[in-house]
């Protein structure tokens, strides 16, 4: 794979009955792999979230800010219920192709279908890597449109 910057997960998220659904349509482990998921949380949680992310704070040494704190909660409980199942092992699949090529795996999300989806935590999400040990993933401030990136 000489040359190649990254590898890339694509998920194309939509409508499900009562919640959502996610597909994968590209990915470096294959394709079609499926999920339903609801959200994993209430909508006074997520008010709340918004409440919080929208008062500045300060931040002190080795303490988290209560917003990011709250970013990193959601996203991870946002990551857990997506990446179950076969969409998460297409995950771990695709994670350990891209580390064996020496290349960043990057996740784009297509939520044109579910633009609601598109102001939640994506970027402030960690996995649970193959050693059992949490493996924190960081993200830049998403703009609209912007593909969400795997991986350092």
């Amino acid at each position: 794979m000489a040359g190649v910057a990254h590898l890339d997960l694509d998920l194309l998220f939509g409508w499900s009955g009562d919640g959502f659904g996610v597909r994968v349509v590209r990915s470096p482990a294959g394709e079609g792999q499926s999920a339903t998921f609801a959200l994993p949380f209430s909508g006074v949680e997520l008010e709340n979230y918004a409440l919080k992310i929208g008062r500045p704070q300060l931040r002190t040494r080795r303490q988290e800010t209560v917003p990011v704190a709250a970013a990193k909660d959601l996203g991870g409980r946002l990551f857990t219920a997506v990446f179950a199942g076969p969409v998460g092992e297409c995950l771990r699949r695709s994670a350990d192709q891209a580390a064996a090529a020496g290349v960043p795996l990057r996740i784009r999300l297509l939520l044109s279908d579910c633009p609601e989806l598109s102001g939640l935590p994506w970027e402030l999400r960690s996995h649970q890597p193959a050693t059992g040990h949490p493996e924190r993933v960081r993200g830049r401030p998403r703009r609209p449109g912007r593909p969400v990136r795997w991986g350092s």
